[in-house]
Order: structure tokens, then C-alpha cells, then sequence
């Protein structure tokens, strides 16, 4: 009978490492239910570093459900999960699959928060949007193979802090556990704001605590995208935060393969690939592998926006094996790339020279901070920018690069930035960044709409600002009020100037029961040329 492999890493789930000798089974999934009765697969066990492969039926096209049983020695023996949809299963290759802390929670969310229902666009949607707290294609991510290892990419370190700071947040919330954490994911208010502080809180001593035990570099940024949707979920369930379309599910075509990937190697490994198409949601990213020597292919990074990426985790005089994988925006994956292999450099740090870039964010002329700058496509990681909005890169070799800038709340001009380096440093790569709303000229608020500048709830404004319940024309109005030209009181309408209740203006302005011509107008008088009081008329001058 005809097989196909699925392969990953099992982390455990207290200190996130590989663990070895756990049993690792794959379930079919029937209508939405694991048939835990009848395994696609015999049981493997993880080797040292935690690694398994297992077959399953090739003829197989439902979901899957894999199930990691920690051995018998120990501590903590509940099982570890992960799922994959059909939609990815029924593919020509079926990626690595990850079982660890974050895969457990995608299973738990299906379980508590959609009806146990565990069909593939359940399961496509819950993965996407839990993207958010994860990073992109985190089902397929490695976490860090040691406590001391130091050749993680920044989507490896992303996802052990976000993995480390939910552990934390647990651990210092009880009775909260994993199962309620994800349950709060759903509720309408979201986690709640205290516990989202609390949450970012923790992923800024993640991050501190794991450069300090070395696991992390010490130039490691946190990433600002999982921190905003924490924010945002401080008050929104994850449906509203990381929201997913049905129209985007019903895309099940993966992308057409990389092709023509090539390598070369001056310092480092750089590869470059003929762009992928896609017949519906477009191409989202690509995904780079790479293998060491004879081993097995791990995830390297992502890469969105760049046909290319430089490999500087590599060791000198070492064989290091590459191929792309593209995907869209509904996470379908095309087949993989050619597989190219390239021999780094033998030779001396710092033989071969390094340049440094710097640049500039501003808003309205003043420097930014806090804003992530990414060379796209390499393995350069990130800078922040400082209090005055500057930022470097250093160690940069020749060649083509593209920046890019990230803070959320801004956007940013250009979109990123292309450049080459060539025996020189680079500076001037500055980017303007602006705070746009939902709105058309400036700003707005919850239940209104605006054309050009401000509108407050439940308004209307064409030109200028509206209140509750009014209609403005040009200017200003207040309730159960209409305006020409200028502004009117309840209950009362206006020809160019302002009115009062029962009243009526054609120049200036009226009291009950008056009229006006040119002037000013009491009750019952009379203005002609200027001034009248009640019972007398005026020409010229005033009669007191």
C-alpha cells in the first residue's frame, strides 16, 4: 500500500525543548470527530532530539489529529497535539508538523470554543488566526532544539517567547490553565485589558530571561505584531482580532512551485527563486528550508515581499542544502522548490568586509521609536528605531536588499525601500511615517461618518463636524436642528445666519415673534435702517 510521510519535532510543554521517546500516532478525523479507535498510523517514537517520522495511507484525504504520548519515566505524561487540515493532508507533500505548546492550544480551541468540531475549515481558520500570537506557519516551526542553542531563526525566538510569556501568565494567574486561557481567546470582551498588560508584561521577561540563559541573542527585538494583538485582544475575542473570510477558506489551490532557486556563497549562503502565481488569494510568502550536510530539512525563515534570502547562520567550510516553499493567504502550500546545495567559504571572521546602513522614521519631522526595520529576506534580523527615529544595521555584505518598516498604528513612505550595498556604507534610508484613521480627509468616531474632517456618534458631516442627531450642511448644527449657511438652535431654521426657537432670520438675527430686514429686531418693532424697540421706529438714528 502506498504511503506518505509525516514528519516534526515534539517540544515538551514546561521547558519547550526536544522530547525524546515520546509515542507519536496519527488519528483520522471522520466528519469532524478523531477516531482515536483507529490509527492511520503504527506508533514511532521520538530519537534524541525529539524528532519523528510516521506514514500514513496515501489514499488517506481527511484530517488528521497527531497525538505525542511523553514516555513513561516522564514527570508529565499528558499527551501533546497537533492537527492538520485536509486541505493540506490531500497535497502532493505534506509539510513537517510541530507538536508542542502552541500546536496543544489550537487543538484546545476547537475543542472549547468550536463545538469540539473539528472540520478542515475549523481547523485552517483556528491555525490562521492564531497566527497572531504565534507568527505565520507556526504549526511548521521549530522551537529551539537546546536551552543553549544558537542558530534559531527570529520566527523560531518569536514563537518559544510567545510560548514562554502564555506559560508564565498561567503560572502566575491560577487557577487559570491552558485550557481556560484559550477559552478567554473567545469570550466577547477578549482576555480582558488587565490580563493583555499582564501578557505583554510577560513576553518582556521572556525575552529578558531567555537572552540571559542565552537561549536568545542578545540583539533580540520583540516582536511588535504579537504585542498589538495581545493588546487588541485585551477588549476582542480572536475571531475579531485575526479575522478569517469564508471566501478566503474556499481557496484550496496552493500556489505554483518556486522555480530556478539558486545559491551562491561569497560570506554567506545567498538563494534566489523565480516568484511563485496563485489563482485566487495571491502569494503570501515563501518558505525557505535548509538542511545541514545529510540531515533532515527544518523550517530557515519566511520570507513576503522578495524573491531572495541571505543565510547568516551558516558555519565556514560546511555543505548546507536549501528549498522554497510558496504559500498563499488561505496557508495552501505549493510543492517544494529544486533542491540547491552550496559549500560556504573557508576563512577568517572579519575577512571579508561589512558595511553598515542607517536611516531615519520621522512624523511630521520628529523621529519615531519603537519602529521595527527589516532587511527582507535575510537573516540579518531586526533594528529598532531610537528616540530620535535613527536605526543601523551593521555586518552587511554586498548585495541587493529591500528594508521594510513596522509599527502598528503607522503606516509607512515607501512601502520598504530597495538598495544595494557595494564597498561603501549607506545612509539616507530614511522612511516617513503617518497615523491613519477610517476616515476619508481626517479622523472619526464610533458611529459616524466623515467626508473630510471630524464626525462624533451617530453624526453625519459633509464639511465640517456634526453632533448627535444633526445634519450639517456646511457648518455646524446641534439636535433637531437644520442648517443652510450657518448654525441653528432646536427647533428653529436658519436662511444665513442664526435663529432662535419660533423665530426667523433673513440677514441677522431674531427674537420670538420678530422680523428683521437689515438689522436687529425686537418683539413687535419695526427696523428699517438700524434699530427699533418695542412700539417705535427708527430711520436713521436710534429712539430710546
Amino acid at each position: 500500500m502506498d504511503q506518505k510521510p509525516i514528519s516534526g519535532t515534539v517540544s515538551d510543554t514546561t521547558k519547550n525543548l526536544p522530547l525524546p521517546d515520546a509515542t507519536v500516532v496519527a488519528y483520522p478525523i471522520v466528519n469532524g470527530v478523531p477516531d482515536l479507535t483507529s490509527p492511520l498510523s503504527a506508533p514511532v517514537t521520538t530519537d534524541s532530539n525529539g524528532f519523528y517520522k510516521l506514514y500514513i495511507p496515501a489514499s488517506y484525504t481527511g484530517s488528521v489529529l497527531l497525538v505525542a504520548t511523553p514516555a513513561s519515566t516522564s514527570a508529565n505524561r499528558t499527551p501533546i497535539r497537533t492537527v492538520i487540515p485536509a486541505t493540506v493532508v490531500q497535497q502532493a507533500q505534506i509539510p513537517p508538523a510541530m507538536i508542542n505548546f502552541a500546536t496543544e492550544t489550537a487543538v484546545l480551541y476547537i475543542e472549547n470554543n468550536l463545538a469540539n468540531s473539528f472540520t478542515s475549515d475549523n481547523i485552517r481558520m483556528t491555525l490562521i488566526q492564531l497566527e497572531a500570537l504565534f507568527g505565520v506557519n507556526f504549526t511548521q516551526t521549530p522551537l529551539p532544539s537546546s536551552a543553549t542553542d544558537t542558530s534559531t531563526t527570529k520566527q523560531q525566538q518569536d514563537l518559544l517567547v510567545s510560548i514562554t510569556a502564555i506559560q508564565q501568565l498561567i503560572a502566575h494567574n491560577p487557577p487559570m490553565t491552558q485550557k481556560s486561557f484559550v477559552i478567554r481567546l473567545a469570550a466577547p470582551s477578549g482576555l480582558g485589558t488587565t490580563i493583555a498588560a499582564q501578557l505583554n508584561a510577560e513576553i518582556a521577561a521572556a525575552a529578558s530571561t531567555l537572552i540571559m540563559a542565552g537561549t536568545l541573542p542578545s540583539t533580540y527585538v520583540i516582536n511588535t505584531t504579537i504585542t498589538a494583538a495581545i493588546t487588541a485582544l485585551g477588549s476582542a475575542p480572536l475571531s475579531t482580532v485575526s479575522p478569517v473570510s469564508p471566501g478566503l477558506l474556499s481557496d484550496t489551490t496552493p500556489p505554483t512551485a518556486p522555480s530556478g532557486l539558486s545559491a551562491t556563497s561569497v560570506r554567506y549562503p545567498v538563494l534566489t527563486w523565480t516568484a511563485s502565481t496563485d489563482d485566487s488569494s495571491g502569494v503570501a510568502g515563501y518558505l525557505v528550508y535548509r538542511a545541514v550536510g545529510s540531515g533532515s530539512f527544518t523550517q530557515l525563515g519566511t520570507v513576503t515581499g522578495a524573491v531572495t534570502f541571505t543565510d547568516i547562520m551558516t558555519s565556514q567550510a560546511t555543505a548546507y542544502s536549501y528549498k522554497v516553499v510558496a504559500y498563499d493567504a488561505a496557508r495552501n502550500r505549493s510543492i517544494d522548490s529544486n533542491t540547491v546545495t552550496v559549500t560556504t567559504p573557508t576563512f577568517i571572521p572579519g575577512d571579508i568586509p561589512t558595511y553598515t546602513l542607517s536611516g531615519r522614521v520621522t512624523y511630521n519631522g520628529a523621529g519615531v521609536q519603537g519602529v521595527v526595520m527589516t532587511i527582507i529576506g535575510t537573516g540579518f534580523g531586526s533594528a529598532i528605531t531610537a528616540a530620535d527615529g535613527t536605526y543601523s544595521f551593521t555586518k552587511v555584505i554586498n548585495g541587493g536588499y529591500s528594508i521594510s518598516a513596522a509599527l502598528p498604528g503607522y503606516v509607512f513612505s515607501p512601502g520598504n525601500r530597495s538598495f544595494s550595498v557595494h564597498d561603501a556604507d549607506i545612509s539616507g534610508l530614511d522612511f516617513i511615517s503617518d497615523k491613519p484613521g477610517t476616515v476619508t480627509g481626517v479622523t472619526t468616531y464610533p458611529d459616524g461618518t466623515v467626508a473630510i474632517t471630524t464626525t462624533y456618534p451617530d453624526g453625519t458631516v459633509t464639511i465640517t463636524t456634526t453632533y448627535p442627531n444633526g445634519t450639517v450642511t456646511i457648518t455646524t448644527t446641534y439636535p433637531n436642528g437644520s442648517v443652510s449657511t450657518s448654525t441653528t438652535y432646536p427647533n428653529g431654521s436658519v436662511a444665513t445666519t442664526v435663529s432662535y426657537p419660533d423665530g426667523t432670520v433673513a440677514i441677522t438675527t431674531t427674537y420670538p415673534n420678530g422680523s428683521v430686514s437689515t438689522s436687529i429686531t425686537y418683539p413687535d418693532g419695526t427696523v428699517a435702517g438700524s434699530t427699533t424697540y418695542p412700539g417705535s421706529t427708527v430711520v436713521v438714528t436710534i429712539n430710546y
